[in-house]
């Protein structure tokens, strides 16, 4: 049974794959309205059961990055991130899906050069009797006048996040955390 736990650790990576006060003076309300819908365009696909929707939330940089790791093609890349958060998420039930837009925080980079938030993300799913509660911080940040999403508490995302955006090294990330809970 608890060989489903990593299967939860996946799913809510995927699904954080998914902000505001600190520093609100830095954000425009157009910008803090944008972010905002984005995540909540992304909540309705995750409690809809699309956990895909992660993938197209990314930077294009990001996925182009992955592609080149692995040596495919950015739609192959996004294609196979899609393929397997449904595989992944097959017989997972998300009961709740919280975008904290209270806690948010607005950053800046070390270099100066970029606004991001951390946004923190409470996610609650159910699979094959078990209840995961999750709480995963996810980045948001605009390139091309578009504001992306993606998780960035797992090394390796944050590892391509700065090969594809040097403006982030030496910025913390927040780690998440996931507790199985009794039902």
């Amino acid at each position: 049974m608890f060989r489903l736990f990593p299967a939860f650790l996946i799913a809510a990576s995927l699904a954080f794959a998914t902000a505001a006060p600190a520093l609100a003076q830095e954000l425009s309300a157009e910008d803090r309205a944008t972010v905002a819908a984005r995540f909540e365009a992304q909540k309705e696909l995750v409690v809809g059961g699309d956990m895909s929707a992660a993938m197209d939330m990314l930077p294009p940089g990001v996925i182009e990055a992955m592609a080149a790791r692995y040596g495919v093609t950015p739609e192959q890349a996004r294609e196979a991130g899609r393929e397997a958060a449904a595989q992944v998420m097959s017989g997972v039930e998300v009961v709740e899906y919280r975008i904290d837009m209270d806690r948010a925080q607005v950053k800046r980079t070390p270099d100066g050069s970029r606004i991001y938030l951390i946004v923190p993300l409470h996610m609650t799913m159910t699979m094959q009797g078990l209840t995961a509660r999750a709480m995963s911080p996810a980045l948001a940040f605009e390139v091309d006048d578009v504001w992306y999403v993606m998780s960035v508490d797992e090394p390796l995302q944050a590892e391509i996040l700065r090969e594809v955006y040097p403006e982030f090294g030496g910025v913390e990330f927040p780690k998440g955390t996931m507790e199985i809970v009794e039902n």
